[in-house]
């Protein structure tokens, strides 16, 4: 899990745990919001990879 986070994140985080009166406490949403970060740096890896392998095949 990542360790820090953009505070955009706990945003969304926030934002999806609003309705949920059993989550939604600041544990949950610290956590939530660092997978999120966690799941977009991932993805940025992978598409930034997929770009440069596409570059070094043209």
């Amino acid at each position: 899990m990542a360790k820090t986070f953009d505070p955009k994140r706990y945003e969304l985080a926030a934002a999806f745990l609003a309705d949920d009166t059993d989550l939604n406490t600041e544990a949950a949403r610290v956590t939530l919001a660092a997978e999120i970060q966690e799941a977009i740096e991932a993805e940025l890896f992978f598409m930034r990879s997929q770009l440069k392998a596409a570059r070094n095949a043209a």
